[in-house]
């Protein structure tokens, strides 16, 4: 079961958006209730301009709704990559001990090997030794 972090730091760049889209709705709007205050005045069809204005928080309200959701996704995210780098750090301890055991054996096998050479040195060098003995004592 995921836990859904609420706390979640969201990228200046999202930020920006959010203010920069704000700040476009907002001037709009106020655009808007200019032109609907002076409508009279400028000779603007005030019904046609209460539906653009609708239109506009309309769009307004998806912006809002889209950009929760991408908030919403972001924080997903965070916690899937948080997830991976935890899961990525366990691996690579795992494969740390995995080195380190494959470097003992080698370590190990190498000993082994080296006295194995030694033992078979010692071997050949008791041969030639009884050898030689024995070549002595028939002489």
């Amino acid at each position: 079961m995921k836990k859904m972090i609420t706390n979640v730091k969201i990228p200046a760049i999202f930020e920006d958006v959010t203010e920069y889209t704000d700040d476009i709705i907002n001037t709009l709007l106020d655009y808007y209730d200019f032109l609907a205050l002076n409508s009279e005045d400028l000779q603007i069809d005030e019904v046609s301009l209460l539906k653009n204005l609708e239109e506009l928080r309309e769009r307004y309200n998806e912006l809002t709704i889209k950009y929760s959701k991408l908030r919403k996704a972001y924080g997903v995210l965070f916690f899937e990559n948080s997830e991976l780098f935890r899961r990525n750090s366990m691996l690579a301890l795992k494969l740390s001990k995995i080195q380190s055991k494959l470097n003992k054996m080698e370590r190990q096998e190498g000993k082994n090997s080296k006295d194995l050479d030694f033992d078979l040195e010692k071997k050949k060098i008791k041969r030639f030794y009884n050898r030689y003995l024995a070549k002595k004592d028939t002489e």
